[in-house]
């Protein structure tokens, strides 16, 4: 029930899930728990996904294409991309996200840094110019490599990748729309959504630390699932 399942199988409707607690941010993080990468898969939408072994599969890039060998790479953003806030996804804000994740706890961003020119220096804080993020346009962003590498994209499908409009918000298929810390999250369906409408209207989530308490609710009919990741 990793985000994605949630977007079928038909329009309508709402689906309760309890978890064991709920993070008080939404910004993109490596997560520590299951209820963190849930949220993370309903809210924000990364450049690329994982897909079969490894390989990066569309996300906001849409289509990549390689030069000088492969140490260069040019990603196309999904036209008409938006943020929660109504907000178009462009390059420029891309590469704002791509600058907070080279210095963000994931692993994968040390990876990306130690391949990307100039990540290096920018993730220790030694510069705050990264010269292999160029925007080309708004739609354009290259990514220049110091060498080239395996599946040199794979890093950006990393959760703390996720790319966030100037605001924080994001571009997942459900919008945040309402809260009670540490109890409760209510997330509505994106209709702009790069992979269409959600087909559900609504996904609630609701905290509760005690496995029992989480069965009990189930059985009772409070929660409809207890996701499993």
């Amino acid at each position: 029930w990793a985000g994605r399942a949630a977007l079928g199988p038909r329009y309508g409707g709402e689906r309760t899930g309890g978890v064991p607690e709920l993070p008080e941010s939404l910004d993109p993080e490596v997560p520590q728990g299951s209820s963190e990468g849930l949220l993370a898969g309903l809210v924000h939408e990364t450049l690329v996904a994982s897909g079969p072994d490894g390989v990066p599969a569309p996300g906001l890039a849409r289509s990549w294409a390689s030069a000088a060998s492969g140490r260069e790479w040019t990603l196309r953003l999904a036209e008409g991309a938006a943020f929660h806030d109504g907000r178009p996804v462009t390059a420029t804000g891309v590469a704002r996200s791509l600058r907070r994740f080279l210095r963000s706890g994931s692993p994968a961003a040390q990876r990306f840094a130690l391949t990307l020119e100039g990540g290096l220096a920018y993730r220790t804080r030694g510069s705050e110019q990264v010269a292999g993020l160029v925007t080309l346009d708004d739609t354009r962003l290259t990514i220049r490599l110091t060498e080239a590498v395996p599946l040199p994209l794979a890093p950006l499908s990393a959760t703390a990748a996720a790319v966030t409009g100037a605001s924080g918000a994001g571009a997942g298929p459900f919008a945040p729309t309402a809260s009670v810390p540490g109890k409760s999250r209510l997330l509505t369906a994106f209709g702009a959504h790069l992979g269409g409408r959600p087909y559900l209207d609504q996904v609630q989530l609701l905290a509760s630390p005690q496995p029992q308490s989480l069965e009990a609710a189930l059985q009772a009919g409070r929660v409809g699932l207890i996701p499993r990741i």
